[in-house]
């Protein structure tokens, strides 16, 4: 199965896992993230009551009295099941990211905006084309992918959409003229060619490629709670951004009470990012 998500990743840029996790796992995986949520929200996180995600729920702030459960999320994350899919089909070994919790806003419904990851990381067109076309070159010569997002849905959804195939190819003139037209005015259009929304139980993951075409849902009358696990490749460049910089892995017994694998997973993110965080503290 692992060799057929392998090509189907490479080939399409999304992929549908179901039970990667299993029941027991996923509802004490909810549990955490509304935990998370409820400090974040009470400690000022985002006032905005139509927020659609939050950073970090691996932050020790919110684990107070609840260290437990902070052992349990860093175990998940660096579960040897989930990490063995997650290298065989990037590649090569996983390097920790970042966690993300993604729910329904709160008041206004609204479509999510297409966009590829790289568009955020350079600041005109002409370097987020070469930026795509440099990981769609990686993926077809050697099957090599910079990274990958693992989107686990905690209850039902299908609000994930990928343009399958999009991840190897600059936009076509529509999907360009959806995304940037009058000023990003069409950018959450339901018109876009070729999209594909994916179905998830819980504790099911849809995995996509972040260069490719995507987009989420955000309804305010459908609770929505997705854990977003990223991964990059190891040989790739390090990213040293706001989801990458997480000083509180510094903080004295921060990895106490995980498995050994999952320390030693952790350990090699800080071994990595040490630097960047010492700079910014």
């Amino acid at each position: 199965m692992i060799v057929d998500l392998k090509r189907q990743y490479v080939e399409t840029g999304v992929i549908h896992v179901p039970r990667l996790l299993d029941a027991s796992r996923t509802a004490r995986l909810r549990v955490i993230s509304e935990h998370c949520l409820c400090q974040w929200r009470l400690r000022g996180g985002d006032s905005n009551p139509d927020a659609i995600s939050m950073p970090h729920l691996n932050d020790s702030e919110y684990f107070a009295g609840s260290r437990q459960w902070l052992v349990n999320l860093l175990d998940i994350v660096a579960d040897p099941g989930i990490l063995a899919a997650v290298e065989e089909v990037i590649g090569g070994k996983a390097l920790f990211r970042s966690t993300q919790l993604f729910f329904n806003p709160l008041l206004t419904s609204r479509e999510g905006n297409w966009h590829r990851d790289s568009q955020f990381l350079h600041p005109n067109h002409q370097a987020d084309d070469q930026r795509v076309l440099a990981e769609a070159n990686e993926v077809a010569n050697s099957g090599k992918t910079s990274a990958i997002q693992l989107q686990i849905a905690l209850v039902p959804t299908d609000d994930v959409e990928y343009v399958p195939g999009s991840h190897l190819r600059l936009d076509t003139p529509d999907e360009h003229y959806i995304r940037f037209a009058d000023n990003q005015k069409y950018n959450r259009s339901n018109l876009m060619p070729g999209a594909v929304r994916t179905y998830q139980q819980p504790g099911d993951a849809a995995a996509f490629n972040p260069w490719g075409l995507h987009r989420g849902r955000y309804q305010a009358e459908k609770y929505r709670r997705t854990v977003m696990l990223t991964y990059t490749h190891a040989d790739f460049a390090r990213l040293e951004d706001g989801f990458s910089n997480q000083p509180w892995f510094l903080s004295e017994g921060y990895l106490d009470g995980v498995k050994p694998g999952t320390k030693t997973f952790f350990e090699e993110f800080i071994k990595a990012y040490r630097h960047f965080w010492n700079v910014k503290l």
